[in-house]
């Protein structure tokens, strides 16, 4: 199947000109707060309306869902087959892009030193992360509340040729499945989390990151093994800053007393070509100071 790089060609104006797998179009961007310097008139683009509800917009024939790839080590690209969402997603989060090809290097420097790793990922979405963790050889376990996007991160995995890879595709409501874990003794070498802002479990759960981040992360350093290898946590809330995911890691990780940990914050960027990179939500990892990035 043809694919082509993700490539932000441009934004301004609260939108992003976007080149995916060869297909040009729109979408918003809230932390595009500078001026447009103009978008081209007849393309694709997807229009959010004032109660958050939203549509595509063709410019032009009804396009067809391409194929884009994202680099995550030197050797090896992932193929992501989009899919036109009526939230406006792709299936991917372009931002993550730098954290993908890091899964992919940790995971192979603690299957390297250990023998194994063993990866959760919550709220995880279409699964790139899981197959970025996969590619090095990590033993994952993909959780997230919705069967339909499992289904597509199982297809996902598939077309790059993990179908048969050990990813566990748990459909479940994260803190549940967390709080399972803990009662079954299990452990990981890492954890992945993505929360949003707000969601709704397999039971019709509610997820508030404001009210419901804190426990899960009591949890989850609860869950991981004492000489773990990484916690990652990001967030596309508002003030969830680069210091405030930090200041999250550092509380858990002393109420734990662990320490020999190295946090590395930022705030995620999409690369534009245009050289306007595009602030899309922050990151925090907690790094095991034995694995290097």
């Amino acid at each position: 199947m043809k694919s082509a790089p993700y490539i932000l060609l441009s934004s301004g104006s609260g939108r992003k000109l976007e080149n995916v797998g060869g297909l040009e179009m729109i979408r918003p961007a809230a932390g595009a707060v500078w001026e447009a310097e103009g978008f081209p008139q007849k393309t694709l683009e997807y229009i959010r309306f004032k109660d958050s509800s939203g549509e595509w917009r063709l410019g032009g024939p009804s396009p067809r869902t391409p194929t884009v790839s994202f680099k995550i080590n030197k050797q090896e690209s992932l193929q992501i087959q989009t899919k036109l969402t009526s939230f406006g997603h792709l299936g991917f989060f372009a931002e993550q892009a730098q954290n993908w090809q890091k899964i992919n290097e940790v995971c192979s420097q603690i299957q390297g030193k250990r023998g194994s790793c063993k990866v959760l990922n919550l709220f995880a979405y279409t699964g790139i992360a899981s197959m970025a963790a996969a590619k090095a050889g990590a033993q994952v376990t993909h959780v997230d509340a919705s069967k339909t996007t499992v289904a597509w991160a199982k297809d996902l995995a598939a077309l790059n040729e993990l179908g048969g890879a050990p990813i566990r595709w748990i459909v479940d409501d994260v803190s549940k499945f967390v709080a399972r874990e803990l009662r079954r003794g299990n452990s990981y070498d890492a954890v992945i989390l993505d929360p949003p802002s707000f969601g709704r479990g397999t039971k019709s759960e509610i997820w508030k990151i404001e009210s419901s981040l804190g426990e899960l992360m009591d949890q989850i350093y609860a869950l991981v093994k004492p000489s773990f290898g990484f916690v990652l946590l990001s967030a596309h809330s508002q003030g969830y800053t680069p210091r405030a995911l930090e200041n999250i890691q550092t509380q858990y990780l002393q109420k734990n007393k662990i320490s020999d940990v190295n946090l590395l914050s930022s705030e995620m960027l999409i690369a534009a070509k245009d050289g306007k990179d595009l602030p899309s939500g922050a990151c925090s990892w907690a790094l095991n100071a034995q694995y290097k990035l």
